[in-house]
């Protein structure tokens, strides 16, 4: 393994101070993580970022599970809650740069 890349808290607001709970997935090119992460003080995002620590939320305060990239690395799926309460989950799938796929 390389050297660990620091993630911007701007970009990545939720800290390990928060008890951070998160899943990772690489993508196929080995270049780039998609991370869903909550914390207890913060809401739930999706981030995508490359290894040189620049990257972006692409969702905010929705994402429950996932991600999981499609096999070319243009598209990120993770899953969501919706309907009153959130009791339900459902698939979404965005391009890698945020705009729905």
């Amino acid at each position: 393994g390389g050297a660990a890349t620091a993630v911007s808290p701007a970009l990545f607001p939720v800290g390990a101070s928060d008890g951070l709970i998160a899943q990772v997935a690489g993508s196929p090119s080995s270049r780039q993580l998609a991370i869903a992460a909550s914390g207890s003080s913060a809401p739930p995002v999706l981030y995508v970022g490359g290894l040189d620590g620049r990257g972006r939320v692409l969702r905010r305060g929705t994402v429950i599970d996932g991600p999981a990239w499609s096999p070319d690395g243009r598209l990120v799926v993770f899953t969501t809650g919706v309907g009153p309460s959130g009791n339900r989950n459902e698939a979404r799938v965005v391009d890698r740069d945020g705009t729905t796929a």
